[in-house]
């Protein structure tokens, strides 16, 4: 067999087969950067202080169910959690803080999921989906110090919804790949500055983000 021969053999293996990653319950593990604009604002000074998010990276995980396939696709439903941590730069009004200047925010997500799989070309190995969830994005931000003695800092819970999709590449009947694109847009979440409720916000007043990912499913 030619050099040429076992290439075009290789591709096509990873193109086609008979595998295919089977109906039931499965777990899942994934990565990826996440494109976060979240601000702590106070509108109590002047000019108002401002921390900003910056960019960062995340962890997930998921417990799913694949259901039955149809001459279309399949239904798959998720129950997923992540984690992002990123630090909030004071952009503004510096001199009005003591201890420091920026402060640190955790944030987790828990996201009810749908997602329905295409099927494309029948022994493709390479799948298709898209998804829609919702669930609950908490929030934890350290507090920051101001001259005055004023504390900033705090934790909320609020609503979210998350909008999805990607690719799955399936190796076997148990192990399968993906990667992801996913937007996810919460309510205002609020904190408290030495009792006075203020909002932790992106410059819309709620929480967008959004993350590429790439990961691995495991069937049981």
């Amino acid at each position: 067999m030619t050099t040429k021969s076992v290439l075009l053999a290789i591709g096509a293996s990873l193109l086609i087969g008979d595998a295919a990653f089977g109906e039931g319950w499965y777990t899942a593990v994934y990565g990826g950067y996440n494109f976060s604009e979240a601000e702590v604002e106070d509108p109590s000074t002047s000019p108002p202080t401002e921390l900003e998010g910056d960019d960062n990276f995340q962890l997930g995980a998921a417990l799913g169910y694949r259901f039955p396939e149809n001459e279309g696709g399949n239904w798959r439903a998720e129950f997923d959690f992540r984690y992002f941590s990123g630090e909030l730069e004071n952009e503004r009004n510096t001199t009005l803080l003591a201890s420091s200047r920026d402060s640190e925010i955790d944030t987790y997500t828990f996201i009810a999921r749908g997602l329905y799989d295409f099927k494309i070309p029948s022994k493709t190995k390479w799948r298709p989906y898209v998804g829609l969830g919702l669930g609950f994005v908490s929030a934890d931000v350290d507090t920051v110090v101001f001259a005055s003695g004023a504390r900033l800092g705090g934790d909320d819970t609020v609503f979210a919804g998350e909008v999805s999709g990607g690719m799955s590449y399936t190796l076997n009947e148990k192990v399968e790949l993906f990667a992801d694109v996913r937007y996810l847009i919460a309510e205002e979440l609020e904190i408290d500055r030495s009792g006075t409720p203020i909002t932790l916000r992106d410059v819309e007043g709620e929480i967008d983000s959004l993350s590429v990912n790439i990961g691995i499913r495991y069937g049981f």
